[in-house]
């Protein structure tokens, strides 16, 4: 692959999210050798090969992209930064709505008034990052809102707690009520998984 390289006057006019994106793709960290990295790494940990010499941030990510749980665009769109995390746990439709957007609806309280922007992801600081991620989910304007004041009502936990009246989804327990049983959320995801529904 050919890259030109761009001239002063250029790399002063990319943002920040493309200059990111020059410099990983400048290394060949692109969603194509995140997959193909993915899947000679869980070849390589199969065959009891000593990767302790390898020293890279995603290093952490190749066994879930070889299973489908994190997409290889979203490791390659936000790798070296604290996103990776916060996106890698989300599910594969939100990880792909933000790697092709690239951004959010954050919340900013000026006085008594919240207002709500669409902003670059490449553009939130941590506390934003904070504000705008849960733990496997990203906070819409109310639950941003209620963030913000520090309250976290029971609306603030994300919405279908209830599917098709019979399942339950508690997120503070990690736990999955189907009926009168009460799953582990993570064996439930793990049981899917190994069914090949998802």
């Amino acid at each position: 692959m050919s890259i030109d390289i761009p001239s002063d006057d250029e790399f002063d006019a990319l943002s920040d999210d493309d200059l990111r994106s020059l410099f990983w793709t400048a290394l060949g960290l692109n969603a194509r050798s995140v997959a193909l990295a993915a899947k000679v790494w869980c070849k390589m940990e199969g065959r009891g090969m000593d990767l302790s010499a390898v020293k890279l941030s995603i290093r952490g990510y190749f066994r879930r992209v070889a299973e489908g749980s994190v997409l290889p665009d979203t490791v390659a769109r936000f790798a070296g930064t604290a996103l990776l995390r916060k996106v890698a746990a989300l599910s594969l439709f939100d990880q792909k709505r933000l790697v092709e957007s690239g951004t959010v609806a954050v919340v900013v309280k000026s006085g008594d008034q919240y207002t709500d922007y669409k902003m670059a992801l490449a553009d939130l600081r941590n506390g934003l990052v904070s504000q705008v991620f849960g733990d496997g989910f990203v906070r819409d304007v109310a639950a941003q809102i209620a963030y913000i004041e520090g309250s976290k009502p029971a609306a603030w936990i994300p919405a279908r707690p209830v599917l098709g009246g019979k399942v339950k989804v508690d997120r503070a327990a990690g736990t999955v009520r189907i009926g009168k049983t009460i799953v582990a959320a993570q064996d439930v995801i793990d049981a899917l998984r190994a069914s090949g529904m998802v």
